[in-house]
């Protein structure tokens, strides 16, 4: 199940329990899915990418939304 959680003017989407953990100051970039459990610890400016991992890295790409 994925939650939008609107924070700022950035929609994140957060799979599994939705339980993550962002780093003070990092910036999100637009269409960023982030997998339960990870812990982002670095900007990640990159458009339509899921993050996942302890620390959260870069595992996919899912291409652009139009």
């Amino acid at each position: 199940m994925k939650q939008k959680i609107r924070k700022k003017d950035h929609n994140l989407h957060v799979g599994g329990d939705m339980i993550v953990i962002i780093v003070g100051g990092v910036k999100i970039a637009d269409g960023v899915a982030i997998g339960a459990g990870a812990v982002v610890t670095k900007n990640c400016f990159e458009e339509h990418v899921t993050l996942a991992g302890v620390p959260a890295m870069i595992v996919s790409h899912h291409g652009s939304e139009s």
